[in-house]
């Protein structure tokens, strides 16, 4: 988890924490305490920890009990879904208008108020991720079970299948 400080004071040097233990539940009355003048920002994976591993990419959607989740999670901390799916696709299966999206491992980003950034330096590469993209998927045309996904600033090859 990282912070963002309230209001508009001057940011302060990191504090040390006394946590010798590494476990934060068995410690929580400690972290409360240290964060109480910060605002909480939680970043989450999408594939392997809001949902489970599956074969099927498309196949990968959000529980309703993990939705419920994230919609406690984003009533009380800034809360952010990072994937290397297009941002499209996340905004999509997630469906929370109130988080912040990172698609394409961060190359795209956009805000629960609308504000996005895209990473103009991928942008210039594009011509040359959809060459990369197109070979690979020709590479890999006899493999069964095997998929490329465009993930617009970034592609992923699935071969979990094979």
């Amino acid at each position: 988890m990282a912070t963002a400080k309230t209001g508009s004071e001057r940011p302060c040097p990191p504090r040390r924490l006394s946590v010798t233990n590494a476990n934060a539940l068995a410690n929580f009355g400690e972290l409360q305490a240290h964060f109480r003048d910060h605002r909480l920002v939680v970043f989450l994976d999408y594939d392997g920890t809001l949902t489970p591993i599956v074969n099927d990419p498309a196949l990968a959607l959000l529980s309703p009990a993990m939705k419920d989740t994230l919609e406690k999670l984003r009533q009380k901390f800034i809360t952010g879904v990072i994937t290397g799916r297009s941002l499209h696709k996340i905004q999509k299966f997630v469906s929370i208008p109130q988080l912040y999206y990172a698609g394409s491992h961060g190359f795209d980003i956009e805000g629960p108020d609308g504000t996005a950034i895209k990473n103009q330096v991928a942008a210039q590469f594009l011509t040359d991720l959809h060459e990369v993209r197109d070979e690979l998927r020709d590479q890999i045309k006899g493999i069964t079970g095997a998929e490329v996904e465009d993930n617009i600033f970034s592609v992923s090859l699935h071969y979990r299948c094979v």
